[in-house]
């Protein structure tokens, strides 16, 4: 009876708001399975119709493909969105995203297809890039050139081909089959995230930058040192400069034979940024080595030879994060995690960092599902005028950075900056732009609360009342009308 109930609910909160103005629509993609089964779903399409983004959850009954997965599945969607999702602003995409055999699946791109397969340097390879731009921009065709690979910069450019403009501003929520818990305390965690008054909201005045090397002098062919704090640092001598409303943590490595010559308010290691974390925080922006379950602090432990070059024997790589991890948060001051590095977005498992921090700390995340490049900035100059010629993992998460302190959407903010900067129109550009993607409800910003919600009504769903037919979207040009079966009172 839930899945019947749920349904109901959804065609009466699309439809009550059909005739009026509403300038936020938000389009909740998902599968048969996870309406189901998932015991918070209908929970929060109610809450977000309190807010006024008049919500439809889709499936397999309306854009069809209920025997498909992989990229089958994914192309049916897309072509059913562009036919179908005119009028709405916001996508929420709930499902496996395995681009083989998930649900709702990423697509496999190659933006990189013009590098080597191999690389024994630090030459991009061709790998391929899992993303949800696709999605993004419907109109464009990603494939241009009818070869079956998507995404290819160069040959499938052009009039009609790849397009970074968005037509809707998408979030993805993995799920997984057979771990409907796990989705729902993601829901429920954004359901709280939502409800909180001002007073209970002070936390998300604190940031933190965890930020350790990525190279020193001496590896990687690098003359200099190569401190990921750097980053934080031009942003907290810019548009953060002026912000006495808001209280930077910085936490930088204070160990080894180089430690960093930014100012640090506490040291970088496991337990100071749990402590840190646990005591609540709106924003982390990160930086260090990034793999799909941890993030890795690079330590200068000896100079053994005494040439004041660094070398792989002479580093150690101690864990600064795990996903496993996350159960330790608080989990009852949830923000945001902008990871401005490489591979914390891959959600092909459900063993990462993004699925598990979405469950127990943060309510969206900014992240890669591949290896990401900068741009070339020089972010020590904080005079120097902002290089829009290049897209790079730096330049995203400033974008985020900038949008969540001046309390605007950052799921909105990512998707501007892909289609306003990156003008050199690089393969690297082009990879960074696809392999960035929002996780978590797109409609969020640091200053989501409480206060945002229509006045109450009763919006439970009725047990026993069955579903209408859910063939397609309700007419937003219909009458507004009160429909007697209807078991919401709005």
């Amino acid at each position: 009876m839930r899945y019947a109930a749920l349904m109901l609910a959804i065609f009466c909160l699309a439809t009550v708001a059909a005739g009026a103005e509403n300038p936020k629509k938000l389009l909740i993609v998902t599968t048969d399975r996870i309406v189901q089964e998932s015991q918070q779903l209908s929970a929060f399409v109610i809450e977000k119709e309190r807010r006024g983004y008049a919500p439809f959850v889709a499936t397999e009954t309306n854009y069809g493909g209920g025997d498909l997965t992989g990229d089958a599945k994914a192309q049916l969607i897309r072509t059913w969105l562009g036919s179908n999702a005119v009028g709405y602003t916001h996508i929420l995409l709930i499902g496996d995203p395995h681009p083989e055999h998930g649900g709702i699946p990423m697509v496999v791109t190659r933006p990189l297809h013009e590098y080597p397969e191999t690389s024994t340097g630090a030459t991009p390879t061709n790998v391929p890039v899992d993303t949800d731009m696709l999605y993004v921009n419907v109109t464009g065709d990603w494939d241009l050139n009818g070869n079956g690979i998507y995404g290819e910069r160069g040959d499938d450019d052009g009039d009609g081909g790849i397009d970074f403009t968005p037509d809707f501003i998408v979030g993805r929520i993995p799920a997984y089959d057979g771990d409907s818990a796990g989705l729902d305390r993601i829901l429920a965690l954004t359901l709280k995230y939502q409800n909180m008054t001002a007073a209970e909201r002070g936390y998300r005045t604190t940031l933190l930058f965890p930020a350790g090397f990525y190279f020193f002098r001496g590896m990687m062919g690098l003359t200099a040192d190569w401190d990921s704090a750097g980053l934080g640092e031009w942003a907290l001598n810019t548009f953060l400069k002026e912000r006495n409303d808001l209280t930077p943590v910085t936490l930088y490595e204070q160990e080894g034979v180089q430690a960093s010559t930014y100012p640090s308010s506490r040291p970088l290691n496991r337990d100071e940024l749990l402590a840190a974390w646990h005591a609540g925080t709106g924003i982390v922006f990160w930086g260090g080595h990034t793999f799909s379950n941890r993030i890795l602090r690079l330590v200068w432990a000896n100079d053994s030879n005494g040439d004041d070059q660094a070398t792989q024997s002479e580093t150690t790589m101690p864990v600064l994060f795990h996903a496993d991890d996350a159960v330790l948060l608080s989990g009852t001051q949830p923000g945001f995690l902008v990871s401005p590095n490489c591979n914390a977005g891959i959600v092909s498992t459900p063993d990462g960092l993004t699925y598990t921090l979405l469950q127990y700390a943060v309510v969206g995340v900014m992240a890669a599902t591949e290896a990401a490049t900068p741009a070339a900035m020089n972010w020590d100059c904080y005079d120097c005028p902002f290089d829009e010629t290049a897209f790079g993992s730096d330049t995203a998460g400033i974008a985020v950075l900038r949008a969540l302190v001046d309390g605007t959407a950052p799921a909105a903010a990512l998707l501007t900056a892909k289609r306003e900067t990156g003008s050199d129109a690089s393969a690297l550009t082009y990879a960074n732009k696809m392999m960035f993607n929002w996780y978590g409800d797109p409609t969020l910003t640091l200053a989501t609360g409480s206060e945002e919600r229509l006045p109450d009504t009763d919006q439970t769903p009725d047990d026993d009342a069955f579903s209408p037919d859910p063939e397609t979207i309700p007419d937003d040009t219909a009458p507004r009308h009160d429909d007697g079966g209807c078991a919401l009172k709005l």
